[in-house]
């Protein structure tokens, strides 16, 4: 009894810390659960603006109507100077007799703008689709007139007041050639300086 006794306070003590400690703790709060992580996609480049498209200039470099308008009056101006020294010099056969001048300018037929400026040619000068061209020679489609074929392949301009064309004339299977000029523009008007003959057959 004695030692039972001796041991009950021991006890009841102990049951009295373990009571205060627990009641002086703080509480024990778990940690919310975090949600998975996934890899984000990657950020897509960023654009500019307004994007440059191929071909179409700037407001800035773009030339204006008149400019425009002006070189293509000058084209004219180089095409009709060349036209005028083949009529008069060419390596045909014919020279000035040929019935009938067809003229083609870049793969396409003379303008009626082109034609009208060469009114005064004494030989009449049409359009290219108004002829046939072939082994036998140039005959005009209508009249069946014998003719010369001329055309001006290139026009290349170097610098304000200088241009390169590219041309020659054809009258049949063994009659043609090909040739360069140089052309420069004095006082407002274009004017040959130069001609090279690449080919002649």
């Amino acid at each position: 009894m004695g030692s039972m006794a001796h041991r009950c306070p021991l006890a009841i003590a102990a049951i009295l810390l373990a009571a205060c400690e627990a009641h002086s703790a703080p509480p024990v709060v778990a940690a919310p659960a975090q949600a998975p992580s996934f890899p984000q996609p990657p950020k897509p480049p960023s654009l500019p603006d307004t994007p440059p498209v191929a071909g179409n200039p700037s407001p800035d470099s773009a030339p204006s109507v008149q400019s425009t308008a002006d070189n293509g009056a000058a084209v004219d101006d180089i095409v009709e100077a060349v036209f005028r020294h083949m009529f008069h010099k060419n390596a045909s056969a014919a020279q000035q007799t040929a019935g009938v001048y067809c003229l083609e300018v870049r793969g396409a037929d003379a303008t009626p703008g082109l034609l009208a400026r060469l009114h005064d040619v004494f030989i009449p000068v049409r359009k290219a689709s108004d002829c046939s061209a072939g082994a036998n020679g140039v005959f005009e489609k209508a009249t069946h007139k014998r003719g010369l074929k001329f055309d001006v392949e290139q026009v290349q301009w170097d610098g304000a007041d200088g241009a390169t064309a590219s041309g020659g004339y054809y009258e049949a299977g063994e009659s043609a050639s090909g040739n360069t000029f140089t052309l420069e523009r004095k006082a407002g008007k274009w004017r040959l300086v130069k001609e090279v003959m690449n080919w002649i057959s």
